[in-house]
C-alpha cells in the first residue's frame, strides 16, 4: 500500500525494440509517481529516442489490472526535441487513475508506445515490480491494431530526391569505370616485355653455348668408344622416375589437403546455419509481437535482423525498395508458417506502379492492413515467402 500523504516511486524504462535509437546506444527513460496528500503525479522523461517526423507520435501509457481486467490508461504525448529528449507530467486521483476504476496499487506496467503507425510498437517499457506478460492482451484494443496510418507526404519528396541524386551520381561515374581493366592490361603487357628481353640475355646465350659444347663432347667420347652411345642419350636425357614418383607424392597430399578443406567448409557452414537458427528461434520468442492483420501471429524486426535469414540479406540490405521501407516505417514483419518456412512483410502504401518491383523481388501478393480494402495508396505490406 502507498502512502496517500507522502510517497514515491521510481520506475526505470529500458529499450524494448530498436530502431527509435538517436544514436547507437540504446534509449532509455524513467517514470516518477508521487503521492502527495491524496493527489498524484506522475512524470514521465525519454533520452536518446528519435523525433518522429511521420505523423506518428510517443504516447505514455501506464498499465493496471490483472487477467482480462488489464487496461492501458494514455497519460498524454510525449514530445520529442532534435537531442532526443523529452518529458511529460500527468496528474491523477491515486483511486481513480484516469476516470477509471484502478487505484495506484493496481499499476504495475508502464511503456511509451508510438502511436499513428502499425500494430502495437513499444520503444520503452518498465514495470513496478515483476515483468507483467501484457501485450498480447493489449493488442485486442481497437485503437493499437495496425489502423492509423496517418503520415505526411513530405518524406516521399526527400525519398523521391535522394534516388534521383543517386541515379544521377550512377550515371556521371560510369564512363570512368572501363579506365581500371585497360591500366591492368598495359601493365600485364609490360610484364611480357620484360620478359622476352630477359631470354636474349648475356647469361642465356652463355648456357646455350656452354650445352652445346657439351654435346660435341659427349659425341667424341661416344666415337672414341670410351661411353656407348645408349650412355650418351641417358646422359642427354634425365630419368623421370624419381620425378614421377615425387609428382605421384604431391599428388595424394594435395587430394589430402583438399578433402580437409571441405570437411572444414562443410563444419562452418553447418555452425552458421545453426548459429542462424538460434538468431531466428530468439527474434520469434522476444522480439514484439505486431498484427497488422485481422488474423495472424507476426514479429516486429529490424533492418540489421534480415542478415540471420536464410536468404541474400546483404543484397536486400543494399536495395531501395528495403531501405526507403525502413527508412519510413522503422520495421519489417516476419512470420514462421511451416519447418523452415517464413514469410518476410515490408510495409508500403500500395501502388501498380510498385508491384513490379516487388515482384522481381520475389513479392507474391500485397496485402492491406486491418479492414482496409485493396485500392490504390492503401497501407499495408508486401509478402515474401523464404526458406532455408
Amino acid at each position: 500500500m502507498y502512502n496517500r500523504r507522502y510517497d514515491k516511486s521510481f520506475v526505470m524504462l529500458k529499450q524494448e525494440l530498436g530502431g527509435f535509437s538517436l544514436g547507437q546506444q540504446s534509449a532509455w527513460g524513467s517514470c516518477v509517481m508521487e503521492l502527495k496528500n491524496g493527489k498524484g503525479r506522475f512524470t514521465f522523461s525519454v533520452q536518446g529516442l528519435k523525433k518522429l517526423t511521420d505523423g506518428r507520435r510517443y504516447d505514455a501509457f501506464v498499465i493496471g489490472g490483472k487477467g482480462d481486467e488489464m487496461k492501458g490508461i494514455c497519460c498524454g504525448t510525449i514530445e520529442v526535441d532534435a537531442h532526443g529528449k523529452g518529458e511529460l507530467k500527468w496528474e491523477f486521483d491515486p483511486d481513480a487513475i484516469g476516470k477509471s476504476a484502478f487505484h495506484a496499487e493496481e499499476l504495475h506496467t508502464v511503456a511509451l508506445i508510438v502511436k499513428g503507425g502499425y500494430g502495437l510498437i513499444v520503444p520503452l517499457a518498465g514495470y513496478f515490480h515483476d515483468k507483467v506478460q501484457w501485450k498480447k492482451l493489449f493488442q485486442e484494443e481497437n485503437d493499437l491494431v495496425a489502423a492509423e496510418a496517418v503520415l505526411l507526404k513530405t518524406p516521399e519528396k526527400k525519398l523521391t530526391s535522394i534516388k534521383e541524386k543517386n541515379t544521377n551520381n550512377i550515371t556521371k561515374q560510369e564512363p570512368e569505370q572501363p579506365q581500371h581493366p585497360d591500366n591492368i592490361v598495359k601493365e600485364e603487357n609490360k610484364k611480357n616485355v620484360v620478359t622476352l628481353k630477359s631470354q636474349d640475355s648475356p647469361f642465356q646465350k652463355n648456357f646455350k653455348n656452354m650445352l652445346f659444347q657439351f654435346k660435341q663432347e659427349l659425341e667424341k667420347l661416344e666415337q672414341n668408344g670410351i661411353i656407348t652411345k645408349q650412355q650418351q642419350q641417358d646422359i642427354l636425357q634425365p630419368k623421370t622416375n624419381s620425378n614421377t614418383k615425387q609428382q605421384s607424392e604431391n599428388d595424394v597430399v594435395q587430394k589430402q589437403n583438399n578433402t580437409e578443406i571441405k570437411i572444414l567448409q562443410q563444419k562452418t557452414e553447418q555452425n552458421t546455419i545453426i548459429e542462424q537458427n538460434k538468431e531466428i528461434a530468439y527474434i520469434l520468442q522476444y522480439n514484439d509481437n505486431i498484427q497488422p492483420f485481422e488474423q495472424g501471429n507476426w514479429k516486429s524486426i529490424a533492418l540489421e535482423e534480415l542478415i540471420v535469414l536464410p536468404m541474400n540479406a546483404t543484397e536486400m540490405m543494399k536495395h531501395l525498395f528495403y531501405i526507403f521501407a525502413y527508412r519510413k516505417y522503422k520495421h519489417f514483419i516476419l512470420q514462421k508458417t511451416g519447418e523452415k518456412e517464413y514469410i518476410i512483410g515490408v510495409p508500403a502504401q500500395y501502388s501498380s506502379e510498385k508491384r513490379r518491383e516487388a515482384e522481381q523481388l520475389s513479392f507474391e501478393l500485397f496485402q492491406p492492413c486491418g479492414k482496409e480494402v485493396m485500392k490504390e495508396g492503401c497501407y499495408g505490406y508486401w509478402l515474401r515467402k523464404i526458406r532455408e
